[in-house]
């Protein structure tokens, strides 16, 4: 056996362990119900690995879909504890995004796309904000095309009301001088 040969085998060992630090691969199952997400992955052609941790940037968590694609890491390329280390989706991910920008998105087509020129757009059916304390909006200009129901308008400024209407029931304008209602709005 010559020198070269003697290395080659020598190394050999250490070669599979580098060549199996990392794999690409599918997922195939989710749980979500505890503290680190575990997957069921499938690595090399049919090696499935089960319970496998995802791990996640702290304050954004997502469930990918099954089919995704994962990039895992094995610690000295030991394929028994493996983490996951990103999950993409090329069937859903949003393109065609200028450089700088993100975006936040679901299968369903709903996002939030911050753009250049300091614009956020947010798409979806049903946008639900929900406060205990308040919600604030400081803008120059509100612009809004909609029906708005169960509006109560508090304060000393006026409200225009465009080429819409305002009205309801209980829309009497109160005298200061002496209480008693007045003629209804123009």
């Amino acid at each position: 056996m010559n020198a070269l040969s003697a290395f080659g085998k020598f190394i050999e060992p250490l070669k599979r362990r580098v060549f199996m630090m990392l794999a690409r691969g599918v997922v195939r199952a989710i749980d979500d119900a505890n503290g680190l997400q575990r997957m069921q992955i499938e690595c090399l052609r049919g090696e499935l690995l089960d319970s496998v941790e995802r791990f996640q940037d702290y304050g954004f968590t997502s469930v990918p879909l099954e089919g995704a694609e994962m990039l895992a890491g094995f610690l000295n390329g030991n394929r028994d504890h493996g983490i996951i280390v990103r999950v993409d989706d090329r069937r859903y991910r949003l393109n065609g995004l200028a450089g700088g920008e993100v975006a936040i998105y679901t299968d369903e087509g709903d996002k939030v796309h911050f753009k250049r020129g300091r614009i956020i757009d947010v798409s979806t059916d049903t946008l639900n904000i929900s406060a205990d304390t308040a919600v604030n909006i400081t803008s120059p200009i509100v612009d809004c095309s909609a029906i708005l129901q169960g509006v109560t308008v508090k304060g000393t400024d006026d409200v225009l009301a465009g080429s819409g209407e305002i009205s309801g029931k209980s829309h009497v304008h109160v005298e200061n001088d002496n209480g008693g209602p007045t003629e209804a709005p123009q």
